[in-house]
């Protein structure tokens, strides 16, 4: 049985704001809302020639934060990226936004620690 590697301190690859502006990019290349996008469209869009280390780490953030999802034969915008993307008011959009934010594991560890006034031992 293998053991899983732990995540690099620097994971997520990018912040959701850059996540966020990608995922604009996606929206607007894909014709078809209910059809996933395969590996070159998403490359295309996300302006990259190949698939290489900044390309996966990129996509793998983007799953991180819970905006793209695996879907049949390709990746999809997820319920909570629609969500960002299409919401009708602000708050809608604000819950979108902070469910993203705390996908992450990390990020929702430090939330919970912070959020109880609690500080990792040593710090």
């Amino acid at each position: 049985m293998t053991q899983e590697k732990p995540r690099s301190p620097r994971f997520p690859f990018i912040p959701l704001t850059e996540a966020i502006e990608l995922l604009r990019k996606l929206d607007v290349c894909q014709a078809d809302k209910a059809r996933p996008l395969k590996r070159p469209e998403i490359l295309k869009a996300l302006d990259y020639a190949s698939f290489h280390g900044a390309a996966a780490k990129t996509i793998a953030a983007m799953r991180a934060y819970d905006l793209l999802h695996k879907q049949e034969d390709g990746i999809a915008l997820s319920p909570v990226a629609r969500t960002i993307l299409d919401a009708q008011d602000e708050e809608e959009k604000l819950d979108a936004l902070q469910r993203a934010a705390l996908s992450p594991l990390c990020y929702r560890a430090i939330w919970r620690q912070a959020r109880h006034g609690r500080m990792p031992e040593g710090k």
